[in-house]
């Protein structure tokens, strides 16, 4: 094994990220990398703001944003956003949610993107992050595609590694 390829794979487990819905400030943690500069990141879920803390903001649905058509509003609904998570510690929100499309009412995420109507949902999206990284936080996009499969996001799934 090459000196380069040992000090990628200790470059690469640091910045392997640690998954805790509960036992940690973060949901996500990107660890630092001192010797290349990087610092550590601190992520965070975020479809109607930071969850799970004290004194948090509950921010309306993305739906509830996306029906009132105004752009002036949903910019300020992301950086009202991006300054609680930054006031947390978070750097990195996991959202705004680009999907589901809508079509299954039953998915139980439908109210966590904005719109099935993609240029409302795509103008929602670039306020939001605009918002968001004004706040000085980064706003990282998902979900754009098979959110809306999902019927059951509440609980534990246990993974076993093999190998």
């Amino acid at each position: 094994m090459s000196e380069t390829w040992a000090h990628s794979g200790v470059a690469f487990a640091s910045l392997t990220i640690a998954h805790s819905w509960a036992a940690e400030q973060c949901v996500g943690q990107v660890g630092a990398i001192p010797r290349l500069g990087l610092r550590s990141l601190c992520m965070h879920d975020s479809p109607l703001g930071v969850r799970g803390t004290d004194f948090n903001s509950a921010f309306p649905s993305g739906q509830t944003t996306a029906a009132t058509f105004d752009r002036v509003l949903m910019y300020r609904r992301g950086n009202a956003m991006g300054q609680e998570a930054k006031g947390k510690g978070v750097n990195v929100l996991l959202g705004p949610v680009a999907g589901p499309l809508g079509r299954m009412p039953a998915a139980g995420r439908n109210w966590e993107g904005f719109s099935p109507d993609p240029v409302l949902t795509g103008i929602a999206m670039s306020e939001s992050i605009k918002g968001i990284q004004d706040a000085g936080v980064i706003a990282c996009a998902k979900h754009f595609i098979g959110n809306e499969q999902g019927t059951s996001s509440v609980g534990l799934v246990k993974f076993t590694c093999r190998g």
